[in-house]
């Protein structure tokens, strides 16, 4: 994807980022309107366990492998010389990240339809929570590339190469 700007950067990401984190949102108010005008499906307390115990098993077990993914693709990115390239493959690995997070609060979302359980709001909150703790900035884009100093000045300083060489 080509970027004008590194602000035109993280005006797309933030952009597709607070769609991708308002989906599940819209999705959890849908379907907590719905369980209150309809009873749910499995109203049994055994029932709601072994759904909730299922759940979180597979929303953690897809969180723990897309991080050891990820980890292994910021290794690679790290190494890249150019920076064009690095802020290519962060962009579709941070919204791979965010669709990751999408889909955990959409099934956390669908739980929650099916029990009417409260358990699950909870884990709806925190996911939504850590989604947005891990929200993409210039300075983390720095941190988990390792830029070097020229680099780290650019991003953070939202300066483009040619606006810097010019004003030097």
């Amino acid at each position: 994807m080509k970027f004008l700007s590194i602000k035109e950067y993280f005006y797309k990401l933030n952009t597709i980022g607070f769609i991708l984190l308002l989906l599940p949102i819209v999705v959890f108010i849908f379907l907590y309107y719905w369980t209150v005008h309809h009873p749910p499906l499995f109203a049994s307390h055994e029932d709601m366990i072994i759904i909730l115990s299922v759940l979180l098993t597979l929303l953690l077990v897809e969180l723990m492998v897309f991080h050891l993914w990820w980890g292994k693709k910021i290794k690679r990115l790290k190494n890249v010389n150019e920076l064009a390239k690095k802020m290519e493959g962060y962009f579709t690995l941070t919204l791979l990240k965010m669709s990751v997070y999408c889909s955990c609060s959409v099934l956390i979302s669908a739980g929650f339809f099916l029990t009417a359980n409260s358990g699950f709001t909870a884990v709806f909150v925190v996911v939504v929570m850590a989604t947005a703790v891990q929200w993409p900035t210039p300075a983390s884009f720095c941190r988990h590339l390792a830029l070097g100093k020229n680099e780290r000045d650019m991003m953070i300083n939202n300066l483009d190469l040619y606006r810097r060489n010019k004003r030097v």
